[in-house]
């Protein structure tokens, strides 16, 4: 058995600029399993063209252990982020007072 603990939780910004024409989501599909085999692709629904350039950004939880594995979570509502953000904050400096 692999002793591997949580050594630490970060939240990571990830932003792209998607080109015109290309299909976009209005809202990021959840990911499932046998979403890496092309057969159980769902197709284009609930999807448009896009007909300028557009910037997507999502926020991720980040979670690495001292095992050297490393796992994401996400993509998080924006609605949570700032209260979580300030969440921790408060959690750390209770931590290193």
């Amino acid at each position: 058995m692999i002793d591997a603990r949580i050594s630490s939780v970060r939240m990571r910004e990830v932003s792209a600029v998607l080109a015109a024409g290309s299909p976009h989501r209005a809202a990021p599909p959840q990911s499932r399993p046998l979403s890496i085999y092309p057969s159980f692709h769902a197709g284009s629904a609930g999807q448009v063209l896009l007909s300028d350039p557009h910037r997507r950004t999502a926020v991720y939880l980040e979670i690495a252990t001292t095992a050297g594995v490393t796992g994401r979570y996400g993509p998080l509502d924006q609605d949570v982020v700032a209260p979580l953000a300030e969440a921790w904050r408060a959690a750390c400096s209770a931590w290193n007072q």
